[in-house]
């Protein structure tokens, strides 16, 4: 859901007791715009228990660099 209104979907397989990663800029390319806002929903098909996780990091033109973490879970 992007913030220009539209939207992308991807579709990620991913096995018992795996983990994948998307890397949003190989979806979205890079750009300070409205098309490059965006929020996410993630939805598992079958079934099964999943766990969520938003890492992001920054570097603040060389100068401070930090990231922050939130995981999301719903049984």
């Amino acid at each position: 859901m992007l913030g220009d209104g539209t939207t992308k979907e991807q579709e990620v397989t991913v096995g018992a007791r795996y983990r994948s990663t998307v890397f949003v800029p190989d979806t979205l390319g890079v750009g300070d715009d409205a098309a490059h806002d965006f929020s996410c929903k993630v939805e598992c098909f079958n079934n099964k228990t999943i766990i969520v996780e938003r890492p992001m990091y920054f570097n603040y033109n060389g100068v401070w660099t930090g990231g922050s973490d939130v995981v999301g879970f719903s049984p």
